[in-house]
């Protein structure tokens, strides 16, 4: 939540093999250090290979997000279209999605 209102933000996502061998990642509206950490959370956490996918992101209405909040959004948006199920138009996810930078150390 930006500001004092909150926005109704639409994501639209893409994955489709790669058809060079370095794949493409595209953000639009939001920081690409965020997808790609996204991505990487959804690799490890998911078991989703998207190593040979092109991920193209777009924030819709040219909106401009820096938030966490998003995080969510965009990690079910871009898992959705990799699986290619669509995701329910009734569906509310609230949540966070966290990830460690430090390893446990014993």
């Amino acid at each position: 939540m930006e500001g004092t209102r909150p926005l109704l933000i639409e994501l639209q996502a893409l994955t489709a093999p790669t058809a060079f061998g370095l794949p493409r990642r595209t953000a639009n509206g939001i920081d690409y250090n965020r997808l790609t950490v996204l991505m990487a959370v959804l690799e490890k956490k998911a078991n989703l290979n998207l190593g040979s996918q092109d991920v193209y992101l777009n924030v819709v209405s040219g909106i401009r997000i820096a938030e966490p909040a998003i995080d969510l959004g965009i990690i079910l948006a871009v898992s959705s279209s990799f699986k290619n199920i669509s995701i329910p138009t009734d569906l509310v996810a609230i949540g966070e999605v966290r990830f460690n930078w430090r390893s446990k150390s014993n």
